[in-house]
């Protein structure tokens, strides 16, 4: 019956599964690159 364990610990492995959705949120940083291009048209050059 020792086997029966053995699954149990792969039932844990799709756990870990949400973990990356935390990383989704890393792309938050990103806000702050679209104001460096509110720099560019500032420039006498768009004219």
């Amino acid at each position: 019956m020792e086997s029966l364990p053995d699954p149990a610990p792969l039932s844990e492995a799709p756990a870990p599964a949400p973990v990356p959705q935390a990383e989704p949120p890393a792309p938050e940083p990103v806000d702050p690159s679209p104001k460096i291009q509110l720099a560019p048209p500032a420039e006498p050059i768009s004219q």
